[in-house]
Protein backbone atom coordinates (compact mmCIF):
# COMPACT_ATOMS: atom_id res chain seq x y z
CA UNK A 1 0.00 0.00 0.00
CA UNK A 2 2.60 2.50 -1.54
CA UNK A 3 2.14 6.01 0.37
CA UNK A 4 -0.97 4.62 2.66
CA UNK A 5 -1.04 4.08 6.40
CA UNK A 6 -1.01 0.23 8.18
CA UNK A 7 -3.38 -0.95 10.04
CA UNK A 8 -2.68 -2.75 13.64
CA UNK A 9 -2.69 -6.18 12.21
CA UNK A 10 0.08 -5.54 9.86
CA UNK A 11 2.09 -3.73 12.52
CA UNK A 12 2.02 -6.68 14.53
CA UNK A 13 2.98 -9.34 12.01
CA UNK A 14 6.33 -7.26 11.58
CA UNK A 15 8.84 -9.07 13.22
CA UNK A 16 11.02 -6.50 15.27
CA UNK A 17 14.00 -7.72 17.35
CA UNK A 18 16.88 -5.47 19.37
CA UNK A 19 20.13 -6.76 17.67
CA UNK A 20 23.20 -6.21 19.21
CA UNK A 21 25.73 -4.31 17.16
CA UNK A 22 29.08 -5.95 16.75
CA UNK A 23 30.52 -4.07 14.08
CA UNK A 24 30.90 -0.57 12.43
CA UNK A 25 32.47 -0.08 9.14
CA UNK A 26 32.73 2.98 6.89
CA UNK A 27 29.96 3.43 3.96
CA UNK A 28 31.74 5.72 2.03
CA UNK A 29 29.31 4.52 -1.28
CA UNK A 30 26.10 5.89 0.57
CA UNK A 31 24.39 8.26 -0.93
CA UNK A 32 23.64 10.00 2.90
CA UNK A 33 26.34 9.42 5.73
CA UNK A 34 25.76 5.98 6.91
CA UNK A 35 27.89 3.48 8.49
CA UNK A 36 27.58 -0.67 7.62
CA UNK A 37 26.44 -2.52 10.87
CA UNK A 38 27.17 -6.07 11.66
CA UNK A 39 24.19 -6.96 14.04
CA UNK A 40 24.03 -9.67 16.05
CA UNK A 41 20.03 -11.24 16.94
CA UNK A 42 20.66 -14.08 18.81
CA UNK A 43 20.82 -17.58 17.68
CA UNK A 44 17.54 -18.23 16.18
CA UNK A 45 18.59 -15.65 13.29
CA UNK A 46 22.45 -15.57 13.82
CA UNK A 47 24.51 -12.27 12.17
CA UNK A 48 22.91 -9.75 9.62
CA UNK A 49 24.23 -6.47 8.04
CA UNK A 50 22.50 -3.54 7.51
CA UNK A 51 23.27 0.35 7.25
CA UNK A 52 22.12 3.32 9.61
CA UNK A 53 23.04 7.04 9.67
CA UNK A 54 24.24 6.95 13.05
CA UNK A 55 25.86 10.21 13.45
CA UNK A 56 26.67 10.08 16.83
CA UNK A 57 29.21 7.07 16.39
CA UNK A 58 32.54 8.06 16.48
CA UNK A 59 35.58 6.15 14.83
CA UNK A 60 38.15 7.75 16.85
CA UNK A 61 36.50 6.70 20.11
CA UNK A 62 35.66 3.33 18.81
CA UNK A 63 31.84 3.98 20.17
CA UNK A 64 29.31 1.46 18.93
CA UNK A 65 25.78 2.75 19.02
CA UNK A 66 25.09 -0.35 21.17
CA UNK A 67 21.37 -1.97 20.26
CA UNK A 68 19.51 -1.48 17.30
CA UNK A 69 15.89 -2.61 16.66
CA UNK A 70 15.54 -4.16 12.86
CA UNK A 71 12.70 -5.70 10.98
CA UNK A 72 13.06 -8.93 9.98
CA UNK A 73 10.51 -10.29 7.88
CA UNK A 74 9.78 -7.13 5.85
CA UNK A 75 11.10 -6.96 2.28
CA UNK A 76 13.85 -4.61 1.47
CA UNK A 77 11.24 -2.25 -0.39
CA UNK A 78 8.89 -2.58 1.96
CA UNK A 79 10.33 -0.70 4.82
CA UNK A 80 9.29 2.30 3.84
CA UNK A 81 5.87 1.51 4.20
CA UNK A 82 6.05 0.43 8.05
CA UNK A 83 3.89 2.47 10.18
CA UNK A 84 4.76 5.27 12.78
CA UNK A 85 5.25 2.58 16.13
CA UNK A 86 8.29 0.42 14.60
CA UNK A 87 10.24 3.64 13.52
CA UNK A 88 9.65 4.96 16.73
CA UNK A 89 10.26 2.01 18.57
CA UNK A 90 13.57 2.24 16.93
CA UNK A 91 14.00 6.00 17.77
CA UNK A 92 13.76 4.80 21.61
CA UNK A 93 15.84 2.22 21.73
CA UNK A 94 19.14 4.32 19.95
CA UNK A 95 17.93 7.20 22.62
CA UNK A 96 17.80 5.13 25.59
CA UNK A 97 21.65 4.14 24.40
CA UNK A 98 22.52 8.07 24.71
CA UNK A 99 20.71 8.14 27.80
CA UNK A 100 22.45 5.38 29.49
CA UNK A 101 26.15 7.06 27.88
CA UNK A 102 25.25 10.17 29.14
CA UNK A 103 24.75 8.72 32.83
CA UNK A 104 27.97 6.66 32.96
CA UNK A 105 29.72 9.68 31.82
CA UNK A 106 28.61 11.90 34.97
CA UNK A 107 29.36 8.89 37.26
CA UNK A 108 32.43 8.99 35.73
CA UNK A 109 32.96 12.43 36.01
CA UNK A 110 31.78 13.25 39.11
CA UNK A 111 33.34 10.66 40.83
CA UNK A 112 29.95 8.73 42.22
CA UNK A 113 31.49 5.15 41.71
CA UNK A 114 35.61 4.28 41.15
CA UNK A 115 34.72 2.21 38.51
CA UNK A 116 34.33 2.13 34.34
CA UNK A 117 32.73 -0.72 33.99
CA UNK A 118 28.88 -0.66 33.70
CA UNK A 119 28.32 -3.77 36.04
CA UNK A 120 30.57 -3.07 38.54
CA UNK A 121 28.50 0.20 38.53
CA UNK A 122 25.04 -1.72 38.32
CA UNK A 123 26.56 -3.94 41.10
CA UNK A 124 27.30 -0.97 43.61
CA UNK A 125 24.26 0.61 42.99
CA UNK A 126 21.67 -2.18 43.97
CA UNK A 127 23.14 -1.81 47.20
CA UNK A 128 21.15 1.15 47.53
CA UNK A 129 17.37 -0.01 46.07
CA UNK A 130 14.69 -1.77 47.66
CA UNK A 131 12.67 -4.39 47.90
CA UNK A 132 10.09 -2.93 45.81
CA UNK A 133 12.33 -1.99 43.15
CA UNK A 134 13.60 -5.42 42.87
CA UNK A 135 10.21 -6.88 42.54
CA UNK A 136 9.14 -4.19 39.93
CA UNK A 137 11.50 -5.43 37.38
CA UNK A 138 12.62 -8.22 37.98
CA UNK A 139 9.34 -10.12 38.80
CA UNK A 140 6.38 -8.04 37.64
CA UNK A 141 7.78 -6.73 34.45
CA UNK A 142 10.44 -9.47 33.86
CA UNK A 143 7.28 -11.75 33.93
CA UNK A 144 5.87 -10.20 31.31
CA UNK A 145 8.70 -9.80 29.01
CA UNK A 146 9.32 -13.52 29.82
CA UNK A 147 6.26 -14.58 28.63
CA UNK A 148 6.87 -11.92 25.03
CA UNK A 149 9.83 -14.05 24.42
CA UNK A 150 8.22 -16.95 24.12
CA UNK A 151 4.49 -15.48 23.05
CA UNK A 152 4.98 -12.48 21.10
CA UNK A 153 1.47 -12.47 19.67
CA UNK A 154 0.53 -12.37 23.02
CA UNK A 155 -1.25 -8.97 22.96
CA UNK A 156 -2.55 -9.36 26.35
CA UNK A 157 0.33 -9.45 27.86
CA UNK A 158 2.44 -6.37 25.62
CA UNK A 159 -0.52 -4.25 26.98
CA UNK A 160 0.40 -5.14 30.38
CA UNK A 161 4.05 -4.94 29.85
CA UNK A 162 3.33 -1.43 28.02
CA UNK A 163 1.73 -0.39 31.41
CA UNK A 164 4.26 -1.46 33.94
CA UNK A 165 7.00 0.10 31.10
CA UNK A 166 5.67 2.99 29.61
CA UNK A 167 3.02 3.95 32.12
CA UNK A 168 4.14 3.19 35.45
CA UNK A 169 8.37 3.28 35.31
CA UNK A 170 8.78 5.82 32.65
CA UNK A 171 5.82 7.63 33.27
CA UNK A 172 5.99 7.82 37.06
CA UNK A 173 8.90 6.92 38.48
CA UNK A 174 11.56 7.97 35.84
CA UNK A 175 9.73 11.29 35.19
CA UNK A 176 9.03 11.89 38.58
CA UNK A 177 12.69 11.42 39.98
CA UNK A 178 13.98 13.34 36.75
CA UNK A 179 11.72 16.85 37.69
CA UNK A 180 12.81 17.15 40.85
CA UNK A 181 16.51 16.66 40.56
CA UNK A 182 16.44 18.57 37.94
CA UNK A 183 14.62 21.46 39.97
CA UNK A 184 17.11 20.89 42.92
CA UNK A 185 20.08 21.77 40.89
CA UNK A 186 18.66 24.50 38.87
CA UNK A 187 17.63 25.63 42.21
CA UNK A 188 21.29 25.39 43.87
CA UNK A 189 22.66 26.67 40.82
CA UNK A 190 24.67 23.33 40.77
CA UNK A 191 25.99 20.84 37.87
CA UNK A 192 24.84 22.81 35.03
CA UNK A 193 26.07 20.81 32.44
CA UNK A 194 24.42 17.95 34.21
CA UNK A 195 21.17 19.61 33.93
CA UNK A 196 21.01 20.44 30.49
CA UNK A 197 21.94 17.06 29.63
CA UNK A 198 18.86 15.37 32.32
CA UNK A 199 16.63 17.76 30.72
CA UNK A 200 16.89 16.11 27.54
CA UNK A 201 16.58 12.59 28.57
CA UNK A 202 13.77 13.83 30.29
CA UNK A 203 12.55 15.35 27.00
CA UNK A 204 13.23 11.95 25.74
CA UNK A 205 10.77 10.28 28.70
CA UNK A 206 8.23 12.53 27.99
CA UNK A 207 7.89 11.12 24.39
CA UNK A 208 8.05 7.46 25.22
CA UNK A 209 5.69 7.91 27.57
CA UNK A 210 3.32 9.46 25.17
CA UNK A 211 3.84 6.58 22.46
CA UNK A 212 2.91 4.32 24.86
CA UNK A 213 -0.11 6.23 26.05
CA UNK A 214 -1.24 5.86 22.04
CA UNK A 215 -0.82 2.44 21.77
CA UNK A 216 -2.50 1.88 25.22
CA UNK A 217 -5.48 3.92 23.61
CA UNK A 218 -5.63 2.06 20.86
CA UNK A 219 -5.87 -1.08 22.25
CA UNK A 220 -8.36 -0.30 24.55
CA UNK A 221 -10.62 0.86 21.60
CA UNK A 222 -9.91 -2.48 20.19
CA UNK A 223 -11.23 -4.42 22.39
CA UNK A 224 -12.66 -3.61 26.47
CA UNK A 225 -10.70 -7.20 27.65
CA UNK A 226 -7.58 -4.57 26.91
CA UNK A 227 -8.60 -1.86 29.66
CA UNK A 228 -9.00 -4.67 31.80
CA UNK A 229 -5.41 -5.69 31.47
CA UNK A 230 -4.45 -2.22 32.25
CA UNK A 231 -6.42 -1.69 35.85
CA UNK A 232 -5.96 -5.46 36.55
CA UNK A 233 -2.03 -4.59 35.98
CA UNK A 234 -2.03 -1.13 37.92
CA UNK A 235 -3.81 -2.55 40.62
CA UNK A 236 -0.89 -5.00 41.20
CA UNK A 237 2.18 -2.83 40.48
CA UNK A 238 1.18 0.39 41.78
CA UNK A 239 1.29 -0.50 45.54
CA UNK A 240 4.79 -1.58 44.60
CA UNK A 241 5.62 1.51 42.51
CA UNK A 242 4.54 3.17 45.32
CA UNK A 243 7.08 1.64 47.62
CA UNK A 244 10.19 2.35 44.72
CA UNK A 245 9.39 6.46 45.77
CA UNK A 246 10.90 5.86 49.37
CA UNK A 247 14.52 5.63 49.39
CA UNK A 248 15.88 2.89 51.03
CA UNK A 249 17.50 4.86 53.54
CA UNK A 250 14.52 6.68 54.76
CA UNK A 251 12.64 6.24 57.51
CA UNK A 252 8.69 6.12 56.60
CA UNK A 253 8.45 8.51 59.44
CA UNK A 254 9.90 10.96 57.69
CA UNK A 255 7.87 10.84 54.36
CA UNK A 256 6.63 14.43 55.12
CA UNK A 257 10.25 15.76 55.85
CA UNK A 258 11.85 17.33 52.61
CA UNK A 259 15.55 16.23 51.29
CA UNK A 260 17.18 17.61 48.70
CA UNK A 261 14.18 20.29 48.26
CA UNK A 262 11.52 17.37 48.35
CA UNK A 263 9.53 14.95 50.59
CA UNK A 264 8.50 11.46 49.42
CA UNK A 265 4.43 12.61 49.99
CA UNK A 266 5.25 15.67 47.38
CA UNK A 267 7.60 12.46 44.98
CA UNK A 268 4.06 10.68 45.29
CA UNK A 269 1.58 12.96 44.87
CA UNK A 270 3.89 14.62 41.60
CA UNK A 271 3.95 10.84 40.32
CA UNK A 272 -0.06 10.09 41.23
CA UNK A 273 -0.81 13.29 39.15
CA UNK A 274 1.16 12.03 36.18
CA UNK A 275 -0.02 8.78 35.99
CA UNK A 276 -3.86 10.25 36.09
CA UNK A 277 -2.89 12.42 33.41
CA UNK A 278 -1.96 9.56 31.14
CA UNK A 279 -5.23 7.67 32.03
CA UNK A 280 -7.18 10.45 30.71
CA UNK A 281 -5.30 10.18 27.38
CA UNK A 282 -5.60 6.66 27.33
CA UNK A 283 -9.72 7.11 28.20
CA UNK A 284 -10.09 5.25 31.77
CA UNK A 285 -10.38 8.64 33.31
CA UNK A 286 -12.82 11.62 31.94
CA UNK A 287 -11.15 14.57 31.20
CA UNK A 288 -12.22 17.45 33.49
Amino acid sequence: MPGGEIDFDHFAAVDMRVGRVTEVDDFPEARKPAWKLTIDFGPELGTKRSSAQIIEYNEQQGTLPGFVEGFTNVARDEHRHVAFGARFLRDMVQRDERHLSAIQRTLAEVGIFETTDIQERLDASWEHTTMQFEVLFDQLLKQRTDRLAVEPEDLETMVEAVTIYHMVVEGMLALTGQHFIIQYNEQEGTLPGFVEGFTNVARDEHRHVAFGARFLRGMVGRDPRYQDAITRTLGEVLPVADGVLRPKFRDPADDDVPFFGTSVTEARAFAAKALERRMKVIGLLQAA
